[in-house]
């Protein structure tokens, strides 16, 4: 019985050490994932600040990295005229360079519309909220019109004045809260297939 035990003390040893291997090698695996993933979304915001170079040397775009989101961000005055949801001819170039960088990303996109403070109330529009949506659904629109993005990966939000990016407590201040995001998602999910096999079995 005594040697017996001495058995299983050894043997469940062993399999403690090699859990413990194998949670060290588990997590090699998602540091490289996550490094991976960081080199990937660079790479695409670096090429978005190319082929958007003269619109944000303007500063009619704003592109902004937030961790593994990669946020375009488009004021009023670039896109629409006050208080309408058309999109200015002129920007569909625009997005057709956002719809050519986006055909290559495995990203989500959420494009989102925001206003000011200012109540608005038209024949066209009851609320911000209305004409946030509908702006919003203009830029999905403009995007989508190239055929090089999947439908099925973008959602349309519209969030009235619910996230200013500033007091609303100057014109300056208000025009700068006037504006739609495209905001494009990535998750380490991408690379599964590619790190799976790099993963230990338990």
């Amino acid at each position: 019985m005594h040697l017996s035990y001495e058995f299983r003390e050894d043997n469940n040893e062993e399999i403690a050490q090699d859990v413990e291997e194998k949670k060290k090698r588990h997590l090699k695996v998602k540091d490289k994932q996550k490094a991976a993933l960081n080199h990937y979304v660079n790479t695409h915001y670096q090429r978005l600040n190319y082929l958007l170079e003269t619109e944000l040397s303007t500063e009619e775009l704003i592109l902004e990295r937030f961790g593994n989101d990669v946020v375009v961000r488009v004021n009023e005055s670039a896109s629409f005229d006050p208080g309408r949801d058309k999109l200015n001819k002129k920007f569909h170039k625009v997005l057709d360079n956002i719809a050519v960088s986006a055909r290559s990303m495995s990203s989500t996109i959420i494009v989102s519309g925001h206003t000011d403070n200012i109540p608005i109330a038209t024949k066209r529009y009851r609320s911000n909220w209305e004409l946030s949506s509908a702006r919003a659904v203009s830029v999905v629109h403009g995007l989508l019109r190239t055929g090089l993005i999947d439908r099925q990966r973008v959602t349309v939000v519209g969030l009235a004045d619910t996230q200013p990016l500033v007091s609303n407590d100057t014109v300056k201040n208000r025009s700068l809260n006037r504006r739609v995001e495209i905001k494009f998602s990535f998750d380490e999910s991408i690379f599964d297939d590619a790190f799976e096999k790099l993963e230990p079995e338990y």
